[in-house]
């Protein structure tokens, strides 16, 4: 769902520079409109990218748990048959 409202933002911004230029343009130079507008979107890249990465760790340890467990449990058993007459 992120990535849907991060695609959403992204085309309102690309949409909107069209209009940026046409009603700046006139005003400061066209260069200067898309170098905001790069700058925006290489920080709004970037915040993205932070938030995937941040939830990709916590899945990461999230399944580092999981797979902990399971190695336990299968130690546990393997070691009570072998302990077990």
């Amino acid at each position: 769902m992120a990535s849907l409202d991060f695609l959403c933002r992204r085309f309102r911004k690309n949409t909107a520079l069209a209009g940026d230029l046409i009603g700046r343009a006139a005003d400061e130079d066209p260069q200067a409109v898309v170098a905001d507008y790069c700058n925006e979107t290489f920080v709004d890249y970037a915040d993205a990218l932070s938030a995937g990465l941040a939830d990709l760790a916590e899945r990461v340890e999230q399944l580092r748990l999981t797979l902990r467990r399971v190695t336990d449990a299968i130690i546990d058993d393997l070691s009570a048959r072998t302990i077990a007459p």
